[in-house]
C-alpha cells in the first residue's frame, strides 16, 4: 500500500511541475517588452531540424522473487512486457540558407491584460529541392538503423536556440499582477492539494497567445 501511494504522490508531483504549463508559466514570467526583445532575437536565429531513430524490443517477464517477513524467499508468478531501447541514432537537416517569416512579436503585447503566451515552430521547405533533400535525409535514417532491433520509431525535432515554449507576459509596471501570481504561491497550492483551483484561477485571470515562430529553409540560394 506504501508503494501505490508513493507512485500517486510522485505521479500528482510530476503532473504539478512538469506537466502542467502553469508552472512553467509561472516560471518564466517576464514583461511585455523583454518578451518583444525576446522574440526579436528568435527571429533572428536559426532552427535546428534533427531526425531520430530509436530501435527497442519488449521483454516479457513472468515470475520473481520475494522475501517474506521470517527471512524465507518465495516465487511468484507475474508478467510484465517492458520496453528495451537499443540502437539510436540522430540526423541532422543541413540547408544552406533560410529566412523568418513570423509576425512582428508586437502581436502578442495586450497593454492591460496579462498575458499566456504560448511559442509554436513552423517549418517549412522553401522550394520543392528542398524538400526532396529533407525526404531523403529521413528515408537514409530509417534505411541505415531501423532494421537494428525488431521495433523502431522515428521522431523529428525543430528547436530555436533559446525558445521558452511559455512564458507569462506581464504590463510594464507590474500593477495588473496579483499577489498570488508567482511560481511560490503555486508550490504552495501544490503541496496542499489545490493547484486545480490555482490553476483555473490562472487561467480566468490571464489571455492566452500563440505566437508561431515560423522558419523557411532552403538547401542553395532562393
Amino acid at each position: 500500500m506504501s508503494l501505490i501511494a508513493a507512485f500517486f504522490g510522485l505521479a500528482y508531483l510530476v503532473d504539478a511541475f512538469c506537466i502542467s504549463t502553469t508552472f512553467k508559466y509561472l516560471w518564466n514570467a517576464n514583461s511585455s517588452h523583454g518578451a518583444v526583445e525576446k522574440l526579436l532575437q528568435l527571429q533572428q536565429t536559426p532552427p535546428e531540424i534533427t531526425a531520430c531513430v530509436q530501435c527497442y524490443h519488449y521483454k516479457d517477464s513472468r515470475s520473481s522473487t520475494h522475501t517474506r517477513a521470517d527471512g524465507t524467499t518465495e516465487q511468484r508468478s507475474e508478467s510484465s512486457h517492458e520496453r528495451i531501447n537499443t540502437h539510436r541514432a540522430t540526423s541532422e537537416f543541413q540547408f544552406e540558407h533560410w529566412r523568418d517569416m513570423s509576425e512582428l512579436p508586437y502581436v502578442v503585447t495586450r497593454p492591460f491584460d496579462i498575458v499566456r503566451l504560448h511559442l509554436r515552430i513552423k517549418i517549412k521547405y522553401g522550394t520543392e529541392a528542398t524538400a526532396r533533400a529533407h525526404a531523403a535525409m529521413c528515408q537514409a535514417l530509417r534505411d541505415l538503423h531501423a532494421n537494428r532491433d525488431a521495433h523502431f520509431e522515428f521522431k523529428e525535432t525543430v528547436v530555436v536556440e533559446g525558445m521558452v515554449p511559455h512564458m507569462l507576459l506581464l504590463p510594464e509596471d507590474g500593477s495588473l499582477r496579483p499577489w498570488w501570481m508567482y511560481w511560490q504561491w503555486y508550490a504552495a497550492s501544490v503541496f496542499v492539494f489545490l493547484n486545480w483551483p490555482y490553476r483555473m484561477a490562472l487561467e480566468a485571470s490571464t489571455v492566452k497567445v500563440t505566437y508561431v515562430l515560423a522558419k523557411e529553409v532552403y538547401i542553395a540560394e532562393p
